[in-house]
C-alpha cells in the first residue's frame, strides 16, 4: 500500500475531537441554563427565537470536520513515491604524523606528539564521509591504519602512537609521502590528500623531490608545522635531555620553510600550529571540502509524494463556510413567524 503518514503519531489527536464536541454541547447547554435564570420561562422562547439550533449544529459539525482534516494534514499524508539516485562524494585523506624523538619536545604542552595527535583527532571529527588513513613516520614510515570510513578506529590508532611506533630513529618526511602515494587507490577518481603534521626537521630524505612526484599523481599535501622556531630540548624517557657528541643539549627547531615548499608544490597549504587552540584546522578542512570529490558510492532514496493538500484545502474551505453561516435566522423569516404567533 502506497498511502502512508510521515508523522502518524499526530493522528492520536483525533481522539480529542469527541471531547471537544462534548465541550461545545455542554457549553451550549450551560448558556441556555444561565439565560433561563434571568428570563421567565414564558419569555425565554421569544429571546431565543432568532437563534437557529440547526444552524448552530451545522456550524459545530463544520468546525469539527475542519479540525479533523487539519489534524490529518499535519500528519503529512503521502501517496505514491519516486526513487532518486544520490551519489555519495568523498576525498581520500591520508594523515602522516611525525613520531620521531624530537616530537617529545614540550614547547607545545604536554608535548609535540600528543598535541599533534589531538590536532589530527579534531581534524577527523571535521571530516564527513571522507576515507581516512594513518601513517606514522620517523626514520622510516609505517602504515598504521589503511583508508577507512571508520573514524573510531583511526582515532584509536592516534591515541596509541608513541616514538616506539617507528623503531627507526630520525625524520624522513619523503618516506611518509612515498608510503601515502603507494596506499592511495590508483583506480579512484578525484583528489587525494595527505595531511602532514611534523616539526619539519627532515634528515636528508629530500621531501621536496617526493612532493614533486606526488603532485604528478594528483596528491595534494597540506602541512601543519608543530613546534617553536626558537627550539626546545628533547627529553629522554630515562630522564634528562638528548645531547650531541660534544655534550650540548640538542635544540629541536621547527623547519617551516621545508613544509611551505612541500605544500606549495602540490597546491596545498602550510600552517603553523598554535600552542593553544585548533583554529588552523578550519583552513585545512575548507581546502579539503573545496576539492573535486570522487563518487564513493551511489545510494537510492525514496521520495514520497506529499498529499497534505488533499485535507488542508478542504479544511480551510469548511472553516470559511462555517464563518459565513450566521447562527441567527433571517429577519424576514422571523417577522413571518411572529405574525403567525400573534394570529
Amino acid at each position: 500500500m502506497n498511502f502512508r503518514f510521515e508523522y502518524p503519531g499526530i493522528l492520536s489527536f483525533l481522539a480529542l475531537l469527541p471531547v471537544l464536541l462534548g465541550i461545545i454541547v455542554f457549553g451550549n447547554w450551560l448558556r441556555r441554563r444561565q439565560l433561563g435564570r434571568f428570563a421567565h420561562a414564558a419569555v425565554l422562547p421569544r429571546l431565543t427565537t432568532s437563534i437557529s439550533r440547526v444552524r448552530r449544529a451545522l456550524k459545530t459539525a463544520l468546525l469539527i470536520m475542519a479540525m479533523m482534516m487539519g489534524v490529518v494534514a499535519l500528519a503529512r499524508p503521502q501517496y505514491g513515491f519516486t526513487e532518486q539516485r544520490l551519489p555519495r562524494k568523498a576525498v581520500d585523506v591520508m594523515i602522516g604524523i611525525d613520531t620521531s624523538a624530537s616530537m617529545l619536545s614540550q614547547d607545545f604542552p604536554p608535548n609535540r606528539l600528543q598535541r599533534a595527535a589531538n590536532e589530527l583527532t579534531a581534524l577527523i571529527h571535521k571530516l564527513s564521509g571522507d576515507r581516512v588513513g594513518i601513517i606514522a613516520f620517523a626514520g622510516e614510515a609505517y602504515l598504521q591504519c589503511p583508508l577507512t570510513t571508520d573514524y573510531a578506529i583511526a582515532e584509536q590508532v592516534l591515541e596509541t602512537l608513541t616514538p616506539q611506533s617507528v623503531p627507526v630513529p630520525g625524520t624522513a618526511i619523503a618516506r611518509a609521502i612515498k608510503l601515502a602515494e603507494e596506499n592511495f587507490d590508483k583506480n579512484e577518481q578525484g583528489k587525494k590528500v595527505l595531511v602532514l603534521l611534523t616539526d619539519g626537521e627532515d634528515q636528508g630524505s629530500d621531501p621536496v623531490r617526493a612532493a614533486r612526484d606526488a603532485a604528478k599523481k594528483g596528491i595534494v599535501i597540506h602541512a601543519i608545522g608543530i613546534g617553536s622556531e626558537s627550539g626546545a630540548p628533547i627529553p629522554l624517557p630515562e630522564g634528562g635531555v638528548k645531547k650531541d657528541e660534544e655534550g650540548h643539549a640538542v635544540n629541536s627547531k621547527m623547519d617551516f620553510q621545508t613544509l611551505k615548499s612541500i605544500a606549495a608544490i602540490t597546491g596545498g597549504v602550510a600552517i603553523k600550529a598554535r600552542p593553544a587552540g585548533y583554529m588552523e584546522l578550519d583552513r585545512i578542512t575548507q581546502e579539503i571540502s573545496a576539492l573535486e570529490k570522487r563518487t564513493l558510492s551511489e545510494t537510492r532514496k525514496t521520495v514520497y509524494q506529499e498529499r497534505f493538500q488533499w485535507f488542508l484545502f478542504p479544511a480551510l474551505l469548511l472553516v470559511l463556510i462555517e464563518m459565513l453561516i450566521p447562527e441567527r435566522k433571517p429577519q424576514g423569516w422571523m417577522a413571518r413567524e411572529n405574525e403567525g404567533a400573534e394570529a
